[in-house]
This record gives C-alpha cells, structure tokens and sequence, in this order.
C-alpha cells in the first residue's frame, strides 16, 4: 500500500478519529440522498434524532441546526430531484414532525425549516401529511416569523422560490446558473 509520501512500504490502519469538518460533510451528504429508498431514508432520520439527543451541549444548537437541516432534506414530502416514490411514509414523517413540534424553535430557526419541509403539501394523498399536523405545523411557522412562502407551501402546493431552493442545497448555486426540475 502506498503512504501519504508514495512510497510501498504498508503505513498501517487509517486512525478512526474524522477530520476537522467531516461532520458538516456526512450531514450534507446523507441530506442530498433523494434517490435511495424510503427504508434507509427511515434509518437515516432515526440515526439524526438519536445524534440530536445525544450532541454536547457546548456546540448543541449549531449541531442540532445542521442535523435538523438534513432531517427536512431527507424526510421531505416533496423531494427536489428525487423520485416521489421514495420519500419516508407518512407516518414516519409525522412523527418526526412531532418530535420537531416538540422543539423550542427560537433557539433554532432549522427547525421551522424542518417542519416546513416535512409538512409540505404536494397534493398526493398517499405522501401528504394529515391536515391537523400540517395546521399545527403553520400556526408555529407563523409564530416563529417564518418566510411567508413556508407557510404557503405547508397550505397548498406550489414551486419553491429562489431563496428556499438555496437553503435546500445548503449553499448557493453559481450566479447564472438555474435548476430546472
């Protein structure tokens, strides 16, 4: 095996300690996997909310926003790229939906972003969340001082706007450039 320097001679196990950034990473990473089936992605948002109870409180809320981020992104109704069929069950989203209602949200914004995306409504029976939990979901957004456009999207069907199509990537695309679904 080659070392870090090229040369052959064996340099042992990888260490198993992350590098400096990696978390931020691996969230964005298990966040944009739109495509896999709804059984992982169950496991996946079951992992999330077991990192949430158990992140340090030195760094609890920017952590809890990063891990809150990824459960909207891959538990959403309506997935950006993603096939339909693959998004979590209804169930499953309603009761991470609860867990995020149980949430003080003005300790963190994420989790309005969260609940939104989970409670979007996309005019399919078989992925829309009951109507009980999705007014629950507005009456908070609406306190919080959610974007109007977050409400909108828990009411009714509709095309994400410019601003929320960046906070679902988690950055910005180049200036120019636009998605085209």
């Amino acid at each position: 095996a080659f070392n870090v320097q090229g040369s052959e001679e064996d340099s042992g196990p990888r260490p198993t300690t992350l590098a400096s950034g990696s978390e931020d990473d691996m969230l964005r990473l298990v966040a944009s996997l739109e495509r896999i089936p709804a059984g992982y992605k169950s496991e996946i948002g079951a992992w999330l909310f077991e990192r949430l109870q158990q992140s340090p409180s030195v760094d609890k809320d920017a952590l809890a926003g990063r891990i809150l981020w990824a459960t909207g992104r891959i538990g959403a109704r309506q997935p950006f790229y993603g096939s339909a069929h693959d998004v979590v069950p209804p169930e499953v989203g309603a009761e991470w939906l609860t867990a995020i209602l149980a949430l003080n949200w003005k300790r963190n914004e994420a989790a309005a972003f969260a609940a939104a995306y989970l409670a979007r409504m996309t005019g399919d029976r078989a992925r829309d969340l009951p109507l009980e939990l999705r007014e629950q979901v507005i009456q908070r957004l609406a306190a919080a001082g959610a974007p109007a456009i977050w409400i909108a999207m828990v009411r009714e069907p509709m095309q994400l706007d410019e601003a929320s199509e960046r906070l679902v990537l988690g950055e910005s695309l180049p200036p120019g450039l636009k998605l085209i679904a």
